[in-house]
């Protein structure tokens, strides 16, 4: 009997987002990469592809600027600050790994002998 029920509220279907041409998805590891839908194809598992100014990307792997709330989607389209610690690196011309920082000090050492 509980299964029956179980079915009962599962018939309820997620409806997917209308994306069309211009749409901007964000792409990449971080999703913070501008992508704008050129096209739609379908892969060789017959799934959706969005065709993109940037490559081919699948539908459901991306985020959909458009479903996003205002304030991260403003923050999307304009870009997030930088940390301190990123900031702090590039006034100093140093990279943020250790064996540039190591080089650089190496550098000052032999300038002074």
């Amino acid at each position: 009997m509980l299964k029956q029920d179980n079915r009962n509220t599962r018939k309820k279907a997620y409806e997917l987002p209308r994306l069309d041409v211009g749409d901007v998805l964000l792409v990449g590891k971080f999703k913070n990469r501008k992508e704008t839908i050129t096209g739609f194809s379908t892969d060789e598992n017959n799934q959706p592809v969005a065709q993109t100014d940037k490559g081919d990307h699948k539908i459901f792997k991306p985020r959909i600027a458009k479903l996003m709330p205002a304030k991260q989607r403003l923050m999307a389209y304009c870009g997030r600050a930088d940390p301190p610690v990123a900031a702090a690196a590039a006034v100093s011309g140093l990279g943020s790994s250790g064996r540039s920082k190591r080089r650089h000090m190496h550098k000052k050492m032999e300038a002074k002998q």
